[in-house]
């Protein structure tokens, strides 16, 4: 017989309880958010309003607020979700 007494069965039924319960309880906790801030990409040139024309060569920059992971560069000439992919840079 694994327990020696019937206190020693309730106290073994109140523990699985409560471990039980405190489970449940850590489940509805939210988890930690990240401790890494979002990275953000400001274009800085061109930034909007610009004429380029076709067949010209534009300079373009911009600005990344952390130089952590890479960077995959795409682009699209019809502003749709078709976009090229240009290159990975760190």
């Amino acid at each position: 017989m694994l327990y020696g007494k019937k206190s020693d069965k309730r106290s073994y039924g109140r523990l699985v309880a409560l471990l039980l319960l405190i489970l449940m309880i850590a489940s509805l906790l939210p988890a930690p958010a990240d401790s890494a801030e979002e990275r953000t990409i400001t274009i800085r040139h061109p930034n909007g309003g610009e004429v380029l024309i076709a067949g010209g060569t534009y300079r373009i920059s911009w600005f990344i607020s952390d130089s952590g992971g890479y960077i995959h560069l795409y682009y699209t000439t019809e502003g749709d979700d078709e976009y090229e992919f240009i290159d990975i840079m760190a």
